[in-house]
């Protein structure tokens, strides 16, 4: 990695494109370790979400970028009302996840080519990655009286794992939906008949009653009267700060910014790349080819820098790149869909972390990542 600073506050990190790694097992071990030791606490998206309101005064006529708004609403738990910062062990390969979930879920609508045009034409569509010390931020909530609790998982999964989703990410979720269904059993709103039912009807019954499942009710309560009234756990993976002004009173320590590589109308269609990345639009699988690095005139990753300069200005802001030679792009997603994981792209992102953090020595842990 060559990293140097191109102005102030303002980073350009470049890595050899031709390094893969060593062991996906062993390498995501060490970025465990290190993420743990350095207290990674990160927020990612892409920048029509984490620069939404610069982005709308900048001029733009956008919408804010959501992943089922509507499911979110009915736990209690939608942004911007409260904020998620994920922390710990898999809080980077987490937030890379995100950023592509959004991808995926917005452009699978047909009317995507449609939707933020404009500013996605201008500005691109790149993932943005926050940065923060997790202790720093719960103590900081502390002193300021803010509302806020920790969760091992994330609770909306939780919530389509109890009404009955056949989706084999969720078993990573049982055991926290056992516990909030051994909880919910015990109250006096707990309906069983609305349980399990399976995504279609538990949609349909949404739709045909005006009215969110029981289950969600069940873990909208479960967070209110037990998860928030829990002191913070280190052990846990994701920190839900219960504060609609904490959207703009956050301040990363770092800002990872991505490259644009999503084409305009939403369809790879680029044949001369060696890669293939799978984008599930909609719960239907449909395979396109990474595009090859294309000459950007209107350098949209240094626009999109500017942007986060003038919301938080005293972070710094690493550009990733693989160079402009090199023919490929630094998408800052986690490409294989898979949330907690090792990726070659993971490591770098981490490199640049560790080194603005002004910890050098794990640089070496991370090397053995890479061959």
């Amino acid at each position: 990695m060559k990293i140097k600073e191109s102005e102030k506050g303002v980073y350009v990190a470049q890595f050899d494109r031709e390094r893969k790694l060593t062991s996906p097992k062993s390498s995501y071990q060490i970025i465990q370790d290190i993420s743990k030791e350095i207290s990674l606490g990160t927020y990612g998206g892409v920048n029509t979400d984490v620069l939404y309101r610069e982005i709308k005064n900048a001029g733009f006529e956008i919408d804010r970028e959501e992943i089922c708004a509507s499911d979110d609403d009915d736990i209690g738990l939608r942004m911007p009302n409260f904020w998620p910062i994920n922390f710990g062990q898999h809080s980077l390969s987490t937030a890379m996840y995100y950023a592509k979930e959004q991808m995926r879920y917005t452009s699978g609508f047909d009317t995507f080519p449609k939707w933020n045009r404009s500013a996605r034409d201008n500005l691109g569509w790149i993932s943005l990655l926050e940065v923060y010390d997790i202790n720093e931020i719960v103590r900081d909530l502390n002193e300021r009286k803010i509302n806020h609790f920790s969760t091992p998982k994330t609770l909306m999964e939780c919530a389509r794992y109890l009404e009955g989703w056949e989706l084999a990410r969720l078993e990573d979720y049982i055991d926290l939906s056992q516990e909030i269904e051994k909880w919910s059993k015990e109250q006096e709103f707990y309906d069983s008949s609305e349980w399990y039912l399976g995504r279609e009807e538990s949609k349909d019954l949404i739709k045909r009653k005006g009215r969110r499942t029981n289950v969600r009710l069940c873990v909208n309560e479960y967070w209110k009267q037990i998860l928030s009234k829990k002191s913070f756990s280190p052990n846990d993976r994701e920190l839900d700060i219960l504060s609609l002004e904490y959207e703009n009173e956050r301040s990363p320590k770092i800002v990872l910014v991505g490259e644009d590589f999503f084409p305009l109308d939403g369809r790879f269609t680029d044949l001369q790349s060696e890669q293939e990345i799978v984008f599930q639009y909609n719960f239907k699988d449909l395979t396109h080819v990474v595009p090859i690095k294309q000459e950007d005139t209107k350098n949209k990753p240094l626009l999109n820098t500017g942007l986060i300069r003038k919301k938080y200005p005293q972070t710094k802001v690493v550009l990733l790149s693989y160079g402009n030679k090199s023919g490929k792009l630094f998408k800052l997603i986690k490409e294989d869909g898979i949330k907690e994981g090792a990726s070659k792209e993971v490591v770098h992102a981490l490199s640049a972390i560790v080194t603005l953090s002004n910890k050098p020595g794990l640089i070496g842990g991370l090397e053995q990542c890479l061959q």
